[in-house]
């Protein structure tokens, strides 16, 4: 393995003031993207680019209103990039960007989407289906932990809540960890997963056009971090916790 600088100005992930979710990369049409907020710049999210994985541009500003306690996350479907963010007056909002011939990227439009908690920090999660990008996200309101989940089928204009309440996370834990995936692969559903730090706690639900409530599932123990993937058709689901323990669980045909 070669390792190569891209820059030395990333924010830090997970300090507790600045973006919980310090960069975030993606490849796109011949180009790797990486986004990140930058040390000693307050609200904003650079990105440099790379067509090798070697030589990188120097990073240009793309966002300037970014929020200190959010996070950003990104993806990508036909010819845009989505690039989703909270900024500082309590929304989370999507760039969606174009790419230029020479790799750079414009901002085709920005929309904004559903608001967050500025006092909690809040974690984002996104993916695209066959017609529709799915967003989702996870932050404490004061006295629980609420999720939020929706989906646009215009590229980003509009969204369509499906999901503005989950009291039944409670207060207990830590800033829930969420993964989000599509499901099955050539479809417009998606898999949510939920898994609470200190809590012992994961919870998921199979996305459709309307909430289909929870499905309880005990961790493996008090830190909660879970993924998601495909691999040989079928639907992993990964969760592991500070000692060191991890499970691997798979779907097939939502059993």
């Amino acid at each position: 393995m070669t390792l190569y600088t891209v820059t030395s100005s990333f924010n830090r992930a997970n300090d507790g003031n600045n973006s919980d979710e310090g960069s975030i990369g993606v490849y796109f049409n011949d180009y790797f993207y990486i986004f990140y907020e930058k040390v000693g710049e307050d609200n904003s999210i650079r990105y440099s680019y790379s067509s090798d994985g070697e030589t990188w541009t120097e990073g240009a500003k793309l966002v300037t209103d970014f929020g200190s306690k959010a996070a950003l996350v990104v993806t990508k479907k036909g010819n845009y990039l989505f690039l989703f963010y909270g900024d500082t007056s309590g929304w989370w909002k999507v760039n969606r960007l174009t790419q230029n011939a020479d790799g750079t990227l414009s901002v085709d439009a920005t929309y904004s989407i559903t608001s967050y908690n500025q006092n909690g920090l809040a974690r984002p999660f996104c993916c695209t289906t066959l017609n529709r990008i799915w967003f989702a996200s996870v932050n404490y309101d004061g006295s629980n932990y609420r999720v939020k989940i929706l989906y646009s089928s215009d590229n980003g204009a509009t969204w369509t809540s499906i999901l503005n309440d989950a009291s039944e996370l409670g207060g207990g834990g830590y800033m829930p960890r969420i993964a989000l995936i599509h499901y099955p692969p050539n479809g417009d559903d998606a898999i949510i997963v939920v898994g609470a730090k200190y809590a012992q706690w994961f919870k998921y639900a199979f996305v459709t056009d309307s909430w289909p409530g929870w499905t309880n599932h005990t961790g493996l123990g008090d830190y909660g971090n879970v993924a998601i993937g495909y691999w040989q058709g079928k639907l992993y689901w990964y969760e592991s916790e500070r000692n060191n323990d991890a499970a691997i669980y798979y779907w097939e045909n939502n059993s």
